[in-house]
């Protein structure tokens, strides 16, 4: 299971756009040798890049053969659903609860949403801010922003605040209620597969699928939630935690908002500005009180919510969804395990990744031998992925780009091999032109002759028309040479031989063509212009 890639490339899809590059906000993609490689511990799981990619060069790991194995062998399955799920499917409203008919029939036991365990968890962060000694808390809610603090702002790593998600805290309350099911998390989110994997052994998720995967179970499976009753929901009940999706969900339930003009609490969303925010916290430029990061635009724009409707309408649809007054009856719990017993403290550790550090000479060299000598040549285009010409030159140096992902250097090169080809291009019809044409004359030699004379044969064969070759000769030609030498003799040639293209061309030019061969000169015409020559 350590050993899953939850994100890979697809290289026979790649089109080399350097568009995954590009939008990865940790450089977590290299291009060598003409393919993509995801650095697996660089990676944070934002799912930037599948966002981009819509052809699938980027392939996201897929937990339902798994899911559909425990589902064959009878093993019982909980299907944990995220409440984002509303506007996932693009239900009509009032129709949301067909999702839940619809994985009893592929088979889950159990079906439940998160609103029992967001009440426990908006809970403890309260507590714990109540509690906290004059230091920023950041939430813990997002996993690409703790794979990110960890592995990238190591010194903030105590600031994320210690409690367990929503899904770890529902994950662990179903394992008590039934000792050996197996939880299924279904959401829009990549980084949660994380979760099940950060610790195999002690998981309280035992798969993850995305919202994209489950529609394409759904369709082979011929299930149409259009024409599906509504279900209802195993322990789950109506709660305004249903708004945790929404870009500051948590700050809604917790019944704070950040002020205009006040730095206490903040709120960022978006890999760009959650770094830039780390950045600032991690110099001491700010002291807030809460931080509320996260990766996406809120969970409802996650990488796999599978739908195309704007975020404006999307969030509409949450809020109807959670103000909803008709609510479907749940199953009461039948256990006496309450989820008021859970564990819901959450440790969190450094994994911080090693930097190389080069030196300016170092940076130059590599600069230079994409054509850039000087700062004015900085162009900073952005094309490689890159923010800056420089910082492709370190990707460079660290193995992780290559020299052709710079546009303005591959124009040079391309303008250079153009040049080059067109100058060869000229040598071929140079030697082309000597190879058949005599140099003396301009006239076809004897290989270009029958190779003429062969396509004429050809072209009248198939239009069943007849062509006439008249046979010039110069009488007593040896004598001139004789007399007069051999230079004399080739002017004479020359001047006849323009004589003849002249005269035949202004004749039938579209008809007549002037062949030499062993200075015998040969003209080729229709059969009804015979007479005319």
């Amino acid at each position: 299971m350590e050993n899953i890639e939850i994100i890979f490339a697809n290289h026979k899809l790649c089109y080399r756009c350097y568009a995954c590059v590009r939008v990865c906000p940790v450089h977590a993609i290299s291009f060598q040798n003409g393919k993509i490689t995801i650095d697996k511990q660089a990676c944070i799981l934002c799912g930037t890049c599948v966002q981009v990619y819509t052809l699938g060069a980027i392939v996201t790991y897929n937990d339902i053969p798994t899911v559909k194995k425990w589902l064959t062998t009878g093993e019982q399955t909980v299907a944990i659903v995220d409440p984002s799920f509303a506007v996932a499917f693009d239900h009509q409203p009032g129709t949301e609860h067909s999702l839940i008919t619809g994985l009893r029939q592929l088979g889950f036991a159990v079906v439940i949403n998160t609103d029992c365990s967001t009440a426990i968890y908006a809970g403890e962060y309260q507590k714990f801010l109540d509690t906290a000694q004059q230091q920023p808390v950041i939430s813990s809610f997002c996993p690409a922003i703790v794979a990110l603090v960890e592995k990238y702002f190591s010194s903030l790593v105590n600031y994320l605040a210690p409690v367990k998600s929503p899904i770890m805290l529902t994950g662990q309350w179903l394992k008590k209620i039934y000792p050996a099911c197996k939880t299924v998390f279904i959401g829009p989110c990549l980084a949660k597969k994380a979760v099940s994997l950060a610790n195999p052994l002690d998981s309280s998720i035992d798969a993850v699928i995305n919202f994209k995967q489950l529609k394409s179970w759904f369709k082979k499976n011929s299930v149409v939630l259009e024409n599906l009753p509504a279900g209802s929901w195993d322990f789950g009940k109506t709660a305004t935690t249903r708004l945790l999706p929404l870009a500051g969900g948590l700050l809604k339930i917790l019944g704070l908002s950040p002020k205009v003009g006040s730095l206490e609490i903040i709120e960022a969303h978006s890999s760009v500005k959650c770094i830039s925010l780390l950045h600032s916290l991690s110099n001491n430029l700010l002291n807030p009180l809460l931080v509320d990061l996260l990766c996406c635009d809120g969970c409802l724009n996650g990488p796999q919510i599978a739908t195309t409707t704007s975020c404006f309408e999307k969030t509409r649809k949450l809020i109807a969804y959670a103000d909803a007054k008709n609510d479907h009856p749940v199953t009461p719990v039948t256990s006496n395990q309450s989820i008021t017993t859970l564990d819901t403290k959450r440790t969190f550790a450094s994994q911080q990744l090693a930097t190389k550090i080069f030196s300016e000479k170092q940076i130059w060299e590599i600069l230079k031998q994409m054509g850039k000598y000087h700062a004015r040549d900085l162009t900073n285009c952005g094309a490689c992925g890159y923010s800056s010409c420089r910082q492709h030159a370190l990707g460079v140096l660290a193995g992780k780009a290559e020299f052709q992902m710079c546009l303005p250097f591959l124009l040079k090169q391309f303008k250079k091999s153009y040049s080059n080809l067109a100058m060869m291009l000229m040598y071929t019809n140079s030697l082309e032109k000597l190879a058949s044409v005599d140099s003396l004359t301009g006239l076809y030699n004897h290989r270009s002759a029958h190779q003429y004379l062969e396509k004429l044969i050809v072209k009248f064969k198939a239009t069943g028309e007849k062509f006439a070759l008249f046979l010039i000769d110069i009488d007593h030609f040896k004598k001139i040479n004789d007399q007069y030498g051999y230079q004399a003799g080739d002017l004479l040639l020359v001047n006849l031989a323009s004589l003849l293209k002249d005269f035949f061309c202004k004749l039938r030019r579209r008809f007549c063509s002037p062949l030499w061969w062993r200075r015998v000169y040969r003209y080729r015409t229709k059969s009804h212009q015979r007479s005319s020559c």
